[in-house]
């Protein structure tokens, strides 16, 4: 298990100075062990930040990578904090007392800090920075990974999604998906077996014709050369009842989506994200759950089954009541 915290210190002012990160390495045998979890295994990495000569390869906002195979060391994603791309670097001998790291490589393309997105006549919402906020996974000797970016030269953000070979960290793939005068933010993705992916994602309503943030998602089979290729059009999955309009300094529109398989069923994925829904007097957050049904490679384009339920009725979600917010229609 891998879990990576950044750290902070407090300034003179009262506010907060980033001061690195921390990776924590526990083995699965001391959280499942049909007595008690104990993290007595556990190997510790700390990376020092932002003195003259500080470690600039593992990044922060560390992320593990899922893995569908057994496999002696761990794969660690993180955005770098020397430049804005990725690192991307393995833990070896996990699980034991001599653990130990490598260099992080840096991976992918350059680009620059995010802007609030838009809605329209504001930018009120907060996209978020960089970091690989949602699950990233290797199947068949490939790691897949996305997050939010904006291209250099530009000031929209976009979902950049990342295939890298997880033997050399050589990058395979790597695209945007943006464009039209939107923001695309608070991406996500699950791939299979077969090398099907699926990305979910946050679209701002910045054009007058299209006001509202929408939950949507595509398709995509991966080829023989690692490369992700969409498979049919674009899947709305759930669109806003209100423009969200808050004003001021951006807000947080949520913190996530996430996309994982089902575990019945390699070909359905299931794509969780938010909205926003009008209620007497006031909007809300709300979570939209969709089915994604994606046939064998060849098949025909997918179609989404899609069901719905508020947080707050939502009872099986245990942050229901944490992730509820109520703000003024």
């Amino acid at each position: 298990v891998y879990i990576g915290t950044n750290n902070f210190a407090t300034n003179a002012g009262g506010g907060y100075d980033f001061k690195g990160t921390s990776l924590n390495v526990i083995p699965l045998s001391n959280l499942f062990n049909g007595v008690a979890p104990s993290t007595s295994g556990l190997v510790r990495f700390d990376t020092a930040c932002c003195d003259a000569g500080f470690d600039q390869t593992h990044g922060f906002a560390i992320q593990g990578v899922n893995s569908g195979v057994s496999r002696p060391d761990g794969l660690i994603v993180a955005s770098s904090i020397a430049s804005n791309n990725l690192s991307v670097y393995s833990i070896k001998d996990a699980g034991t007392a001599g653990a130990t790291r490598t260099a992080g490589t840096f991976v992918g393309g350059n680009y620059q800090t995010n802007g609030a997105a838009r809605q329209p006549g504001f930018r009120d919402i907060d996209a978020l920075d960089d970091r690989t906020s949602s699950s990233i996974w290797e199947q068949n000797g490939r790691i897949y990974s996305v997050h939010t970016i904006t291209k250099l030269g530009d000031n929209f953000t976009s979902i950049r999604y990342d295939v890298i070979d997880s033997a050399t960290f050589a990058l395979l793939d790597e695209g945007d998906i943006g464009g039209g005068g939107f923001d695309y933010y608070q991406g996500s993705l699950a791939v299979n077996s077969d090398g099907q992916v699926v990305i979910a994602y946050n679209r701002s309503g910045n054009a007058a014709a299209d006001g509202n943030i929408s939950f949507r998602a595509r398709t995509f089979d991966t080829n023989g050369l690692g490369q992700l290729l969409q498979t049919g059009s674009e899947l709305i999955l759930q669109s806003s009842a209100n423009t969200y309009h808050l004003g001021g300094a951006p807000h947080r529109w949520g913190d996530y989506s996430s996309v994982t398989i089902d575990p019945l069923n390699s070909h359905s994925f299931w794509a969780i994200g938010e909205y926003s829904q009008v209620g007497p007097g006031r909007s809300s957050w709300s979570t939209w759950i969709s089915q994604i049904n994606v046939p064998g490679i060849g098949g025909a384009v997918p179609e989404p089954a899609t069901w719905a339920m508020m947080i707050l009725g939502f009872g099986l979600v245990g942050v229901a009541a944490r992730r509820r917010r109520v703000t003024q229609a």
